[in-house]
């Protein structure tokens, strides 16, 4: 089959390792163990920073995201499999096995949802990880209620707003009945993020805005760094008291990276209140399933950037790094699917 897989050398004098995408056209293809699931692969996405991450395997194919067709499923796991042959879905992959830059890939019932019918297979290959991060930010670690409407009253504040994991949360933080505050730079961003249902936004460069925004319940920081410290500030609560929830995502988070955000000793001084934590984002087609309904019933959009065959992976993945333009870079296996 046709892949992607990340080439690794490592320079005898200085010892530096040098990584990246090659497009190959005899890759093997994927067998199945017992509970997996093949994927033909339709689309799948550029993830920023995928070079930086280490593996165990050699060679490995990079890609997490992934819609696509089953093509064929091993159904002797444990795990009972309801799908079958066929099917549209689309899933986040576990990292532990090769990804998605494939004409195949392998999943497990477990990571699959089908494809929300109302979005086509590109919009769909743009969703999986940035979506689940912002549930799981949400629902899971920031204590909302996952229904329609069911947080009235609620305050929301998502610093970088109008990026991969932000446009997802202010979406479904605004689905879930909250009040939606983001940060922004620009008009363009400002007019994007107010029509997707963002109640107020806040210029990050003409303003400081932790002296903004104030109380609020949840604050999902996707920016790290610098913003992250200054986030702190924006969360509710008063000494003596417990506060809101500060969720950090951004793995470029300086000295309040996921091991040190409880170390932070000056903001946790300050603001003793505060709820910090970090995680990473679990595959789950449950949770899939769920933001698929809600994509059905109008309340999600997906915005892609641009759209490259899977042969111009490296190309996609320089474009990425810039960090120029809104939405996702989605990769194709080509015309023949």
């Amino acid at each position: 089959m046709r892949a992607v897989r990340i080439h690794s050398t490592t320079d005898s004098t200085t010892g530096n390792t040098t990584r990246k995408f090659v497009y190959e056209t005899s890759v093997p293809k994927p067998s199945l163990s017992p509970g997996e699931v093949l994927i033909r692969v339709h689309a799948t996405t550029i993830i920023r920073d995928e070079l930086k991450w280490p593996s165990d395997r050699d060679l490995p194919i990079p890609g997490h995201d992934v819609s696509g067709v089953v093509a064929e499923v091993n159904g002797l796991g444990t795990v009972p499999c309801t799908f079958k042959p066929g099917d549209a879905v689309y899933a986040r992959t576990h990292p532990s096995r090769d990804g998605t830059f494939a004409e195949y890939t392998v999943t497990t019932p477990t990571e699959l949802a089908l494809k929300p019918a109302n979005i086509d297979f590109i919009q769909a290959a743009s969703m999986p990880t940035s979506v689940l991060t912002a549930y799981q930010a949400l629902f899971v670690h920031g204590g909302m209620t996952p229904a329609h409407n069911s947080n009235p009253g609620t305050k929301v504040l998502v610093t970088g707003a109008a990026g991969g994991v932000g446009v997802f949360a202010v979406q479904l933080a605004k689905w879930a009945g909250a009040h939606v505050i983001g940060t922004a730079s620009s008009a363009g961003s400002k007019q994007f993020l107010e029509d997707i249902g963002t109640d107020e936004v806040v210029d990050y460069k003409a303003c400081r805005f932790e002296e903004e925004v104030k109380d609020a319940d949840v604050v999902l920081d996707t920016v790290g760094g610098e913003t992250l410290r200054r986030a702190w500030a924006c969360v509710k609560g008063t000494a003596g008291e417990d506060g809101g929830v500060l969720v950090a995502v951004a793995t470029d988070s300086g000295p309040w990276s996921p091991n040190s955000l409880e170390g932070d000793v000056e903001n946790k001084k300050k603001f003793p209140w505060v709820k910090p934590l970090f995680f990473i984002v679990e595959p789950s087609g449950e949770q899939l399933g769920i933001i698929g309904r809600i994509v059905d019933e109008g309340g999600m959009k997906a915005p892609v950037q641009k759209v490259m065959e899977l042969r111009e992976a490296a190309e996609a993945y320089e474009l990425a790094e810039s960090a120029k333009g809104r939405g996702k870079i989605i990769l194709t296996v080509g015309d023949d699917l």
